[in-house]
């Protein structure tokens, strides 16, 4: 009964992932991307980092 109670049903639940780039000396959030965890990591990283360019360049 308890394994029915919380059983997907075979459904299996969706998850996000949550990338983000730190600036270690400010201790602060400087770039995020939200994606579905279907997403490849190496793919979000380059556009975490043209954010980052794109913000240093602002400066």
């Amino acid at each position: 009964m308890v394994s029915k109670k919380h059983s997907f049903e075979g459904k299996q639940p969706v998850w996000s992932k949550l990338h983000l780039a730190v600036d270690i000396n400010m201790d602060e959030v400087i770039a995020v991307e939200l994606n579905s965890s279907k997403v490849v990591n190496g793919a979000v990283l380059s556009k975490l980092f043209k954010y980052i360019l794109y913000k240093i360049n602002e400066i």
